[in-house]
């Protein structure tokens, strides 16, 4: 757990081998649920004009759930990114979008801007460079942008 420009980053393990557990990952992959939930108790905070600032908590819990109370909060990528690389090689495009979007929030990035890049993504693969390696992907994006 980390934290980025826009709030708290967390990267974890889902652990699958109960039913229940199986079920919402599976759900999450979809993109059915995504949205994340947590539990602490507060340990310091100021009250700024009627808004509670959050400085220190003891963080207890972090649930997965269908309606987070924070919009910005969620799952933002569920598969790994070896698993995102096959899945872009078979011609399933949606994780590699999701991921580059994801990247180009935490960069800073508009809205418009992310969504824009993430659609030409699969294009910047194409054309032989579905094999190449990071560095020789990251510049065939790099170029198809103009960056």
């Amino acid at each position: 757990m980390g934290e980025g420009s826009h709030g708290s980053i967390l990267n974890g393990n889902y652990a699958t081998n109960r039913v229940n557990s199986r079920w919402k990952a599976t759900l999450m992959k979809m993109g059915a649920i995504e949205g994340l939930s947590i539990g602490y108790r507060t340990k310091d905070a100021d009250v700024i004009d009627g808004i509670r600032h959050l400085k220190e908590i003891d963080l207890w819990e972090i649930s997965v759930v269908t309606f987070p109370m924070e919009d910005g909060s969620g799952v933002d990528a569920v598969k790994s990114s070896v698993q995102i690389m096959r899945a872009a090689k078979d011609g399933d495009f949606a994780p590699l979008k999701k991921s580059v979007e994801v990247a180009l929030r935490d960069a800073g990035l508009p809205v418009w801007l992310r969504k824009a890049i993430a659609a030409r993504a699969p294009e910047a693969l194409g054309d032989g460079q579905r094999d190449a390696s990071a560095s020789e992907t990251a510049k065939a994006i790099k170029d198809a942008f103009k960056f």
